[in-house]
């Protein structure tokens, strides 16, 4: 049966039984309808196909026709071109000179003329190569609903648009009758595109490939945040990449294994944490919780996976994880044609959840526990004040307390604290006092780090005492009048039986001078 037969729209009265597989009427409407989430995904399958033919720049064009109601989409690439023969194949459902292949973005042949006919009722492509002239043929959705187009056109030599002039080879796609993009004011399309599609092909825009949408460029979008262009913070990594083996035919105990990476970032709570709503909603920090699948350098979906029974929290916006893998293990996470979705597999799910569910719990109790310690921080606000503006009337500082002590120490605390790092560049002259939570494995519940011009009291979080008694007591969670009395009464009884370690002469003396300054300094500051 020929190509023309298998595609037979269907039979008039009297005559044999439509027996071809497919009702191409049909079917060209039902696909329309299937496959594609929207625009954004739909242009993307464009650019997978640019980029498996080598291009280096990819210009996309958005317009709205001369009728004024209408659009026109162009996607345009300085790649290798097609002969008549693979472009035929390319306009095919199902067509491909790559079906099956695990070797790079493209797989089943579908992605061109369904990515194209989800959006609009036309699709013109232009290719060539090596400077020869032109080829070109088209799918129309009217034509074949009636039944006057029942295969691909025969490929023939045409001129190029204007703008596509110039390239020595390469392919331009263009959409006609646009009636399913998803929005119609051409502002709109863009600002999802350049989101979209700088989230998707963010590793190819920065190993240098060119993605242009109406003359400007996609920059890209890192949902990691380790690449972030702010000005006032970076991602950094959780721990070092994990790197998991999963057979990519765990039927067959001779199949390969191939590797999937794992990587944890943290969102720098103490820099942000004060943005506005809207600027965490732009940034994407807020609503943004979740794991990047990156497939072969492309980021295929987005979502809450292998996270087990672990709900999603607020706390959750402030890390990410990105998993990556290669397209052997498309099986094994389910991938659709359409590289938009995954589904994975029970086998991968055992082999990565895990791992990744206990991290985010972990990352989550980090976060979480970031954020009570800046609110700690802020209660401290009004001490801090209080005990800069009484500096002056304490026994003076001599010269040798702030020499002594370790500038590195310093250096390393304002690396991580903005305010110490803000506290030390002011210009004012007049001396500093702050409260700081950082987190220490291990050390005292407090030690005092002094410069010449501040005075810090850095609070230990992962300390007992900070966690049982300091943090319930600044947020007013669970301590009452007898509780918070116990604590002290244990607190003092530490120090003295601390001191009872001491017992040479001079060391009693020292520690007796302590006591003496400590506790007129606070009976200074507690003065009204």
């Amino acid at each position: 049966m020929s190509k023309v037969a298998a595609f037979k729209r269907g039979s008039t009265p009297g005559s044999a039984p439509d027996t071809s597989i497919i009702a191409l009427d049909r079917f060209i409407q039902s696909t329309r309808d299937s496959g594609y989430k929207g625009t954004v995904s739909a242009i993307a399958e464009l650019v997978d196909n640019a980029l498996e033919a080598c291009a280096r720049r990819i210009d996309i064009h958005i317009r709205k026709t001369a009728e004024g109601d209408d659009f026109e989409v162009a996607v345009l690439d300085d790649g290798t071109g097609m002969d008549a023969e693979t472009l035929t194949e390319a306009l095919r459902f199902g067509g491909t000179t790559r079906f099956n292949s695990r070797q790079g973005l493209g797989r089943f042949g579908m992605g061109l003329p369904n990515a194209s006919l989800s959006q609009a009722r036309r699709v013109d492509v232009f290719t060539w190569q090596d400077a020869e002239p032109p080829i070109t043929s088209y799918l129309d959705v009217d034509q074949i609903v009636l039944g006057t187009l029942s295969a691909i056109p025969k490929p023939m030599r045409h001129a190029l648009p204007t703008y596509a002039k110039g390239k020595k080879s390469g392919t331009l796609v263009l959409w006609s009758r646009c009636d399913r993009l998803d929005h119609r004011r051409v502002s709109t399309i863009e600002k999802r595109l350049h989101a979209g599609l700088g989230r998707i092909f963010r590793h190819f825009l920065w190993r240098g490939t060119l993605i242009a949408l109406n003359g400007k460029h996609i920059e890209p979008v890192d949902p990691t945040f380790l690449r972030a262009t702010f000005d006032d913070g970076v991602a950094k990594q959780f721990q070092e990449a994990i790197t998991v083996e999963v057979t990519t035919e765990p039927a067959d105990p001779r199949s390969p294994a191939s590797e999937v990476e794992i990587i944890f970032t943290e969102l720098p709570v103490a820099e942000w944490h004060e943005l506005s709503n809207d600027e965490k909603r732009l940034r994407g920090i807020a609503n943004g919780a979740g794991v990047s699948m990156v497939r072969s350098q492309r980021e295929v979906d987005f979502g809450w996976f292998f996270m087990g029974a672990k709900r999603r929290e607020n706390y959750d916006d402030w890390w990410r994880c990105e998993v990556r893998f290669n397209p052997d293990l498309d099986d094994a996470f389910g991938i659709t044609h359409t590289k938009q979705q995954i589904r994975p597999k029970d086998y991968l799910v055992e082999a990565l959840q895990p791992i990744i569910e206990d991290t985010a719990k972990a990352l989550n109790s980090r976060v979480r526990q970031k954020h009570l310690n800046l609110k700690a921080d802020k209660t401290g606000v009004e001490a801090e004040k209080l005990a800069s503006k009484r500096h002056d009337r304490l026994r003076p500082l001599s010269k040798a307390s702030a020499q002594a002590n370790e500038r590195k120490a310093l250096a390393e605390l304002a690396d991580r604290h903005a305010r110490v790092r803000d506290a030390l560049t002011e210009k004012s002259g007049a001396t500093k006092y702050l409260i700081v939570t950082d987190e220490q494995e291990s050390g005292p519940f407090f030690q005092p780090v002094i410069s010449d011009r501040v005075l810090v009291a850095v609070l230990n979080s992962d300390h007992l005492f900070y966690r049982k008694f300091y943090e319930p007591l600044v947020n007013q969670n669970g301590l009452d009048a007898a509780r918070t009395s116990h604590i002290v009464n244990l607190m003092l009884l530490a120090a003295t039986r601390a001191e009872a370690i001491f017992t040479s002469k001079d060391e009693r003396k020292t520690l007796a001078k302590f006591r003496k300054e400590w506790s007129e300094v606070l009976d200074a500051l507690l003065r009204s």
